[in-house]
């Protein structure tokens, strides 16, 4: 099995947003901070691993984890940034 190379890219995070019922931004984590994104707070559970990378999170195809975040607010949204400029947004369950 190929975990690593071109053919098997996943997605480079350079952004999160964590927004409101009201659409407002919350919290943003920056590809700075994505890229010093604690591993503690990073469970993987696959054989493909997320981790920090060098100007994002590094997130291969495949890859399946549980990460933590410290936000105060109610978390209505969350968007998603690749290093491409496509967004990906998921609405919280309630």
């Amino acid at each position: 099995m190929r975990i690593e190379g071109a053919d098997v890219y996943g997605s480079f995070l350079i952004g999160i947003d964590f927004l409101d019922q009201n659409g407002n931004n919350v919290k943003s984590l920056s590809m700075e901070d994505l890229s010093k994104f604690n591993k503690q707070q990073i469970k993987n559970y696959y054989v493909a691993k997320i981790k920090p990378h060098k100007h994002s999170l590094l997130l291969p195809l495949g890859a399946k984890a549980n990460l933590s975040f410290e936000i105060d607010q109610n978390i209505h949204e969350i968007v998603l940034t690749d290093i491409s400029g496509i967004t990906w947004n998921a609405k919280m369950q309630e």
